[in-house]
């Protein structure tokens, strides 16, 4: 799953913001942000692939790999979006 895990959720963010008592909701738009932002890192983490490996084994190295990859698919083509939800909670 390239998505966050709410995604599953039958619900959207400003409902589930809005039952939890949150107002005055806005999304930001920051998947442009975002896609740098993975790409970077997707970067880095090839360039220490060995470092990593060690660390955490060759089955999540790949794993976290082939997600970050699809995401990457998932945004450029415009299936995948990141948005920031800000809202007040009343006192």
């Amino acid at each position: 799953m390239v998505g966050p895990p709410a995604v599953l959720s039958r619900s959207d963010y400003e409902s589930m913001m809005r039952t939890a008592g949150f107002t005055d909701i806005e999304a930001v738009d920051l998947t442009d942000e975002y896609q740098v932002t993975l790409l970077d890192w997707h970067d880095r983490y090839l360039e220490r692939e060995a470092e990593v490996v060690e660390a955490i084994g060759r089955e999540a190295f790949d794993e976290k790999v082939e997600v970050g990859e699809a995401a990457a698919e998932a945004i450029g083509s415009g299936l995948l979006r990141r948005r920031l939800y800000v809202g007040q909670r009343p006192a």
